[in-house]
């Protein structure tokens, strides 16, 4: 996605509010199983990053099982390389990354 590459929070903000109810941020992901996640991760953006992290916060909350699909989310995996989104936050050696998803529910045990 161009707005990840270019860091343009306000863009990747307009676009996943424009997302019809019935998909979920979760469910965008490439032919590789890269989500929105992995390319902000992979590609260091943090402001694209954070905004992709509230954003899913947004369109989750209030919902029952909030936790349990912010954590699935998160811990997704490529289908290539089986990397999971802390996997390029911690190749990228970006700390606030790769806590943020550590207090999501990333499983730091996670192997590709």
């Amino acid at each position: 996605m161009k707005y990840i590459t270019n860091n343009e929070a306000k863009s990747i903000e307009n676009e996943l509010n424009a997302l019809p109810d019935n998909i979920g941020i979760d469910d965008l992901k490439n032919n590789d199983g890269l989500t929105l996640l992995h390319m902000a991760t992979f590609k260091n953006q943090q402001k694209a990053f954070n905004q992709i992290i509230l954003s899913a916060k947004t369109k989750y909350e209030g919902k029952r099982n909030f936790k349990n699909i912010i954590r699935n989310w998160v811990n997704q995996k490529t289908h290539k390389d089986s990397f999971s989104a802390l996997h390029y936050a911690s190749y990228r050696g970006n700390t606030e990354m790769a806590q943020v998803l550590l207090d999501l529910g990333a499983d730091i045990k996670t192997k590709n």
